[in-house]
């Protein structure tokens, strides 16, 4: 059984829990960003953004179960969906969605495995929407079904996105007469994503969302972009930063 790097959360494979309590234990946690409510004291990887629909994918030769657990809340489980295209030779492919209510999540699969800790959070500020698909199966990932799109996940980070100058992109070259000929004008307009406190056994996941073709931030369709990941003293997190062009950038306003 895998899981892609492209789902918004990560799995591990462990044989029995951190604790014996619901949540595992702090000092089990790598992440040093808390989150204090109630007089609890809960480690967590990652934020996502209540009221929005997490889902992820695996490869197994059969369905497994997952059981959300959620602070305070009666543990329920989710079903899954094949999603397994025609032709492909590597098992069976199966996805989970789930809607997220405000507070501190993680799941487990029936046979032994645990996702990270994340935080959902009902506060807009300082979050960033990243919205991501690849125009064909790849990165371990069925992404489409024949032609039909099975899976197009959303994944949430603390962070800023930022509108930065319009400039041009400019192509001419020179005639035998040394004249310049201008062949095009291109308007280009950049963004500047900045995500803050990014786990770093995270960062693969991170590089495989910017590798798709398709990514969409706080709803500008954008170019895909290499990311820059810059380490932060202390802690083992790091900050992960891109700039990306907007694809559609239509010379009108409305």
């Amino acid at each position: 059984m895998f899981f892609p790097l492209t789902n918004p959360i990560r799995f591990t494979k462990n044989s029995t829990l951190a604790s014996s309590s619901v949540f595992p234990s702090i000092d089990n946690q790598l992440q040093r960003v808390e989150y204090y409510g109630d007089n609890k004291k809960l480690s967590y990887y990652k934020e996502f953004f209540a009221g929005k629909t997490l889902i992820f994918q695996y490869n197994n030769s059969a369905s497994v179960t997952v059981t959300p657990y959620k602070d305070g809340a009666a543990q329920t489980t989710i079903s899954a969906t094949e999603i397994t295209p025609s032709g492909w030779v590597s098992g069976k492919v199966f996805k989970h969605s789930i809607t997220l209510t405000k507070g501190v999540w993680y799941f487990i699969t029936d046979n032994g495995y645990t996702s990270d800790t994340i935080f959902v959070t009902d506060k807009i500020k300082n979050i960033v929407e990243i919205s991501y698909f690849n125009s064909y199966n790849d990165f371990d990932t069925v992404f489409y079904s024949g032609t039909t799109k099975v899976f197009n996940p959303v994944n949430y980070f603390s962070g800023s996105f930022v509108e930065g100058i319009p400039f041009v992109e400019y192509g001419a070259y020179k005639s035998d007469e040394n004249i310049e000929q201008k062949m095009r004008a291109t308007s280009v307009r950049e963004y500047a994503v900045n995500l803050f406190a990014v786990h770093k056994t995270l960062i693969a996941s991170v590089i495989d969302m910017f590798n798709c073709d398709n990514i969409t931030i706080n709803g500008v369709e954008c170019s895909n972009a290499v990311p820059t990941i810059e380490n932060i003293e202390g802690v083992d997190c790091v900050n992960i930063s891109a700039k990306l062009s907007q694809k559609t950038n239509n010379h009108r306003t409305r």
